[in-house]
């Protein structure tokens, strides 16, 4: 019978050991998921993209702000500044709205804003680079408040020309708010 409380002693000295080497994996485990958690929020994600690319998408949140933002005021002033951040597609649609883009602010007595909530790149190329943005546009009364329009998901195509990103094409991704 010397034999059975040897063989517990040594199932209560085995049992002692796992629980440390388990707390210590764990703790080493916790130790790297606060590291990564870290990283990730000193380094938000627009330094993990080629500085390129984070041209790219700055340009194309810039160029729908421009092209979403008019005063009755200043509207010819604001459509050019618009205008020189387009290229193709996204350039030709511009200059066709022009005059209905004036009579409509003109009519209803408002001023148009637009800003860009949220961005990202969705793929890049030599082409050019694949811009996803959230668009929330507004119509601001002649009191100075603002009243929310719409809100929009849309894929901007940027290309590079003469050394500045132009957004060349716009896609609506078909969720709105």
């Amino acid at each position: 019978m010397s034999s059975l409380p040897n063989s517990q002693s040594t199932d209560r000295a085995g049992r002692g050991v796992a629980p440390w080497l388990a707390m210590t994996v764990a703790a080493f485990l916790a130790v790297v998921l606060v590291a990564v958690l870290v990283v990730q929020i000193v380094h938000p994600t627009k330094y993990r993209i080629s500085a390129g690319d984070q041209r790219a998408m700055e340009a194309g949140s810039q160029a729908m702000v421009n092209l979403t933002s008019y005063t009755q005021k200043t509207f010819e002033s604001d459509f050019q500044r618009a205008l020189t951040g387009l290229s193709g597609q996204a350039l030709t649609g511009a200059q066709s709205n022009h005059d209905a883009l004036i009579q409509v602010m003109t009519e209803a007595k408002i001023d148009l804003k637009g800003e860009v909530t949220a961005r990202s790149i969705e793929s890049s190329s030599k082409e050019g680079v694949l811009v996803l943005i959230y668009l929330a546009t507004y119509k601001v009364l002649a009191d100075g408040s603002s009243q929310r329009r719409d809100s929009q998901a849309l894929e901007l195509t940027m290309k590079q020309a003469n050394g500045k990103w132009l957004l060349d094409n716009i896609n609506v991704l078909g969720i709105t708010q």
